[in-house]
């Protein structure tokens, strides 16, 4: 303490021990005109110096301080800010509505699994051996082409449920 002042390590500590309250620090903080110094005021570090002349210009400045006024710096900074935040919580949103639900991909992967052996079954395989009247051999070679898709299909869909 020299010169009457008094230091104080942070907002916290200050409205802890002055009563001043810790939301009024923090807007006087923020204000332009606000002191900045190690003579006064709040500092770099920071440090809140408590002088008479700090003491003074919290004073003047408590009106302000305490209700935004419009048409003033603070008033247009809380209005940016206010702006900033509903376009941030805009995108988040966007962002969020274009996730997928894991176990929802992962059931309509298991679905298309299912369809595509019937329809290989029904619609490939069965036609194939009618029309090209094909002999047990190249038979079982249809069936493992189709087991090999059916695997690719199967190995896909466990890779998504991990």
């Amino acid at each position: 303490m020299k010169n009457n002042q008094i230091v104080y390590h942070g907002i916290k500590h200050c409205s802890a021990l002055t009563g001043i309250p810790i939301d009024l620090l923090k807007r006087a903080r923020q204000h332009p005109d606000c002191p900045r110094s190690k003579d006064g005021g709040f500092s770099d570090s920071g440090r809140v110096y408590m002088t008479e002349a700090f003491i003074k210009w919290l004073e003047a400045h408590k009106e302000e301080l305490d209700h935004v006024i419009p048409g003033t710096l603070e008033y247009w900074q809380l209005m940016r800010l206010k702006s900033q935040t509903l376009t941030l919580e805009k995108r988040l949103e966007e962002k969020r509505s274009k996730v997928l639900n894991k176990q929802d991909v992962i059931n309509t992967f298991e679905r298309i699994q299912k369809n595509f052996g019937e329809l290989m079954r029904v619609k490939l395989r069965q036609p194939l051996i009618e029309r090209l009247n094909l002999n047990q051999e190249q038979i079982a070679e249809i069936d493992a082409f189709i087991a090999c898709l059916d695997d690719v299909f199967t190995k896909g869909a466990a890779h998504w449920k991990e």
